[in-house]
């Protein structure tokens, strides 16, 4: 099974942050840190 983290942005627009593989039911620390910096570099690169 997989994860995903996204956005939503406005105008219903959906930014695919980090996907990867689920292997329990807490999300990592370090998908949450990569998932904020991804977010961060897109919203500088709009």
């Amino acid at each position: 099974m997989y994860k995903i983290l996204f956005a939503c942005l406005d105008n219903n627009k959906f930014v695919l942050l980090t996907c990867f593989i689920k292997k329990t039911q807490k999300t990592p620390k370090y998908e949450i840190i990569k998932a904020k910096k991804c977010l961060e570099d897109y919203m500088k690169r709009r």
